[in-house]
């Protein structure tokens, strides 16, 4: 499989700062609503958007809600360049 193109200079530095704050076992790493809330803001963040601290904190909520948010692809293009488990894990429920 080829190498997934990178992407600009400001995408590549939230992805950069989304990656250093996650568990650094890749198979432990969860895609979730908030994961992809906070690269969008960071995303933002990255091409000089200024959030007053309440504003950061709404945009990243409503960014939460998965009618506002896409991230099926980000979370395969992660995935191409391991910066997210290929599968999701899946916790095995324990019996005794």
């Amino acid at each position: 499989m080829a190498e997934p193109k990178l992407k600009g200079k400001e995408a590549e530095a939230a992805i950069a700062r989304l990656s250093g704050q996650m568990d650094k076992n890749v198979a432990k790493r969860p895609w979730k609503p908030a994961t992809y809330a906070a690269l969008i803001t960071y995303v933002a963040e990255a091409c000089g958007a200024k959030f007053p601290a309440e504003g950061r904190t709404a945009f990243r909520t409503i960014m939460e809600d998965s009618d506002f948010s896409f991230s099926s692809n980000m979370k395969k293009y992660l995935a191409s360049r391991g910066i997210l488990p290929k599968e999701e894990q899946v916790d095995q429920p324990k019996f005794e």
